[in-house]
């Protein structure tokens, strides 16, 4: 069974919190492994006289009983929230509802004047804690009004030897250290320092003293659970598995950044204005998948019209020069040479707004680009893309917005797509094991087909890559209006078809699409965001609702899914398919 390596995290946000005597020390120890050119540490610790905050690993915490931290490969995040001199906070994920609780702090008669989300947080667990005289009572009952993928640390002066911990999705880890309590939202340091570990799950809430650790239900009551050996909790058979499940908080953290602007100082930039025309979006692979997506995307939202090239076509052939252009070139790795070659020839023809997105900041697609839009997935250590995939798309849709808004176009409705994700992610996590069951019926399949329309259509391609990578697979993707002009003579009993079917305006016109495939006795399984009826040779699996703009990256961490147990059921190697490369840096 393989593990993350703690030196190559595979994280983009890491919180910790101690309650011992020099509460942070044995935490920050282990932190000292983390490549912190590529991390932000910060955090914050107390007792009944004083709080302190820190940046780095410099520092002690002196006699400190409670510490908390976090570690973000976000530059923008600092340390822990200090109010009003009281009250510690931490808060990893995204809050959805953010603006029905600054309108209630506002009637409370707080000044919410450009206040992070954790100063939010913080006054209203502060207002709680006036009348409930309990910190862990205040922190429950302000969960009962919070919505979003998140987890929240809270210390107080006025309970100095107290942490409370409380998580609406993302996973925290607990454990008992000789000098006292330790957590954190990712299980490896713990494991050098505690032989048992425990875990909260999603709607409970921790309480951490230097003697106890006790943990309670959403309703309020004890809850008793056995420590687990350390070296089993947290655990991923496959890197690939682990980049899937890091996903919902992946694209909380991204949303969380988004909305408040912290992302990228260039998508401010564009915000204020700018004079682009159109979008040429270079890319290959999954890469060019999703810029294929973000076509749509530009042209909705912006109003730009866009068009997405293969690298490797667009470098051979002669295309005109468009003044006001803006080049977008995406790799998730920065070395693809075949995207290389087409940004270096976009720029020898006369285009000098280019911007680069990858996951490697310090790519070489990042250096050549005159901006660069990095993609804070954090490592992939799996050959095939999944998370890199899926923040690529956060990321393309965070620029589209910002062109829209430099062109002074209405976005507050475009916005509200990205709210929701991460928990609409961790429920699409849990139908992995329905998931399971179709790739017991498909995994022995020869050929495939994947259809979708319009923004699901890339959807399509890119699930057709995955079988194809990790499950060798023959699988083709196809617009769900192009099935009837040639593949359908391909479809029998043996020839499948697996449909993205959200249920909109085009749902009628996919279904007789799919009326072709069913006169075929061709067998169909169908991801929807409708409840639909199974049936013999019909298999449908119900996709939670989101925003139809961004909807499409929960089919693609579905089909992520299905590709992987299918390989898993083929025997296959997961994490390094054969013939294949995390970067392709060869013509």
């Amino acid at each position: 069974m393989k593990t993350h390596h703690f030196c190559l995290l595979a994280m983009i946000k890491f919180i910790f919190g101690a309650v011992a005597h020099h509460a942070a020390q044995p935490l920050l120890k282990r932190l000292h492994k983390i490549p912190t050119p590529e991390y932000t540490l910060g955090w914050g610790a107390l007792n009944a006289e004083r709080v302190q905050q820190h940046s780095g690993l410099g520092t002690t915490d002196a006699d400190s009983t409670v510490a908390m931290g976090l570690l973000s490969i976000f530059p923008q995040d600092r340390p822990p929230t200090l109010f009003r001199d009281r009250l510690l906070i931490v808060l990893l994920g995204q809050l959805d509802n953010r603006l029905a609780i600054l309108d209630k702090l506002e009637a409370l008669g707080y000044d919410t004047s450009n206040a992070p989300t954790e100063w939010l947080l913080a006054a209203l667990i502060d207002w709680h804690l006036r009348t409930l005289r309990d910190l862990r009572l205040a922190v429950q009952q302000v969960a009962t009004e919070l919505e979003g993928h998140l987890a929240l640390l809270v210390a107080s002066k006025d309970q100095p030897d107290t942490l409370i911990a409380i998580t609406l999705g993302p996973e925290l880890y607990l454990a008992q250290h000789p000098e006292g309590q330790l957590l954190a939202s990712e299980p490896t340091p713990l494991r050098e320092l505690a032989a048992t570990m425990q875990l909260l799950m999603a709607g409970e809430c921790a309480e951490l003293t230097p003697l106890t650790l006790a943990i309670w239900q959403a309703d309020g009551q004890a809850c008793k659970r056995a420590p687990q050996a350390a070296h089993a909790v947290g655990q991923y058979l496959h890197h690939m598995q682990a980049d899937m499940q890091q996903q919902p908080l992946l694209l909380a953290e991204l949303a969380h950044h988004a909305h408040t602007q912290q992302l990228s100082q260039l998508l401010n930039q564009l915000a204020r204005g700018h004079a682009y025309r159109r979008v040429l979006l270079l890319a290959s692979g999954s890469s060019h998948h999703a810029a294929m997506l973000a076509s749509q995307w530009f042209e909705a939202i912006a109003g730009l019209p866009a068009r997405s090239e293969l690298a490797s076509e667009y470098r051979s052939k002669l295309s005109p020069f468009e003044p006001d252009t803006l080049v977008v070139a995406l790799s998730q790795s920065g070395e693809t040479a075949d995207t290389l070659a087409a940004l270096q020839l976009a720029i020898q023809s006369g285009h000098q707004h280019t911007i680069a997105i990858s996951n490697n900041p310090f790519s070489r697609l990042m250096r050549l680009a005159s901006q660069g839009l990095p993609q804070f997935a954090g490592p992939e250590a799996g050959a095939t893309s999944t998370k890199t995939f899926s923040s690529q798309l956060v990321v393309l849709y965070s620029l589209a917005l910002a062109l829209a808004r430099g062109l002074g176009r209405d976005v507050r409705q475009a916005e509200q797509a990205l709210r929701g994700l991460g928990a609409l992610a961790q429920h699409t996590l849990q139908l992995e094991p329905k998931i399971k069951e179709w790739a017991q019926l498909l995994h022995r399949t020869d050929n495939l087909f994947i259809t979708g329309r319009q923004l699901h259509w890339p959807i399509a391609l890119e699930g057709a890559q995955k079988l194809k990578e990790i499950a060798y697979q023959h699988a083709e993707g196809y617009p769900g209006g192009e099935l009837k002009h040639g593949p359908v003579t391909l479809i029998n009993r043996v020839v499948p078809v697996i449909a993205c079917l959200p249920w909109d305006h085009l749902s009628d016109k996919m279904l007789a699409n799919l009326q072709e495939v069913r006169a075929r006795h061709g067998m169909i399984f169908i991801l929807s965001d409708a409840k639909l009826s199974s049936g013999e040779g019909f298999y449908c699996l119900q996709l939670p609702k989101a925003a139809a703009e961004t909807a499409p990256i929960l089919y693609a961490l579905a089909l992520q899914l299905l590709s992987y147990h299918c390989a898993l059921l083929r025997g296959n190697h997961i994490d390094r398919p054969r013939y294949l490369s995390k970067a392709q840096t060869s013509e």
